[in-house]
Formats: C-alpha cells, sequence, structure tokens
C-alpha cells in the first residue's frame, strides 16, 4: 500500500501500477492468496516463504490493504471528515477505472475515464447526476449527499 502510495504521491503512475499488478499476481499464483495458519500447520506460502518473512496476515497484514491502493491512488477516492475527496490518477494502460463505495450509507458508483486529451479525467457518478472533466492532478470534493 505505503509503496503505491508513495510512487502516486510523486506521480510515478506507471510504476505504482507495475507494483500493484505484480503484487496481486504473485497473491493469485499462491494456493491460499499468501495467507497462512500457523496453527493448522500452513506456515510456508507457494514460494517457500513463512509468515513471518513475508508478513501479508502476521504480524504485519500488508496483503490485506494493498488493494486499498486502487481505490485510494487510481481511483483517487478517499473519505475525509469534511467530504468524500475524488483525485484520480490513471496509468497509462487503463483507460478507465471504477469502483463502487457505501458512502453515508448511499452506494455510488465512481467512474474515471481518460478523455481525448490526456490531461484531461472524465468523472461520473450517475447516483448524484454527476458529469464533469476534470483536469490531470485536480481533485473534486462531494461535501454532501443532500
Amino acid at each position: 500500500y505505503y509503496d503505491v502510495m508513495a510512487r502516486l504521491r510523486f506521480n510515478y503512475t506507471d510504476e505504482a501500477f507495475k507494483v500493484l499488478t505484480s503484487m496481486l499476481e504473485r497473491v493469485d499464483n499462491d494456493s491460499n492468496c499468501l495467507t497462512f495458519n500457523y496453527e493448522k500447520g500452513r506456515i510456508r506460502d507457494d514460494f517457500g516463504e513463512d509468515f513471518v518473512q513475508i508478513g501479508s496476515n502476521f504480524p504485519f497484514p500488508e496483503s490485506g490493504i494493498a488493494v486499498v491502493s486502487f481505490l485510494h491512488g487510481f481511483v483517487g477516492v478517499i473519505a475525509k471528515t469534511d467530504g468524500l475527496h475524488i483525485c484520480p490518477q490513471l496509468p497509462s494502460l487503463l483507460d478507465f477505472v471504477q469502483a463502487q463505495i457505501n458512502y453515508l450509507e448511499v452506494l455510488l458508483t465512481i467512474r474515471v475515464s481518460k478523455q481525448n486529451s490526456s490531461a484531461i479525467y472524465h468523472l461520473t457518478i450517475p447516483e448524484r447526476q454527476l458529469s464533469i472533466d476534470l483536469f490531470r492532478g485536480s481533485c473534486y470534493y462531494l461535501s454532501s449527499l443532500k
């Protein structure tokens, strides 16, 4: 998570996406998705690493929060006290990203797509009848659902 988010912070979007996809492929290629149950004898993953070396669920559950970097980083959705902040960063390999979130008990579909110009994103939230263009690097703030 922190590796991906740090790369995004300094606009290394494609590199951040490579880290995320390689991490997800690694999890997908392990028969137990890099989870361990040392009480039942699963102390090693399919790559021969033990639960202390990889840290996927004990003592530090990095694998559990790694996929959140897709939502927080690439879709750019972060809930804060003053509302929902949407600051997308799309890698060159993706034309759009989409996520469904539950915000204040309201299900929202957030879709960000590239426009003809690589400097402009198009943000849609159908449940709010929202359809706007954003300059790359800018944010949209959803402060109320009323």
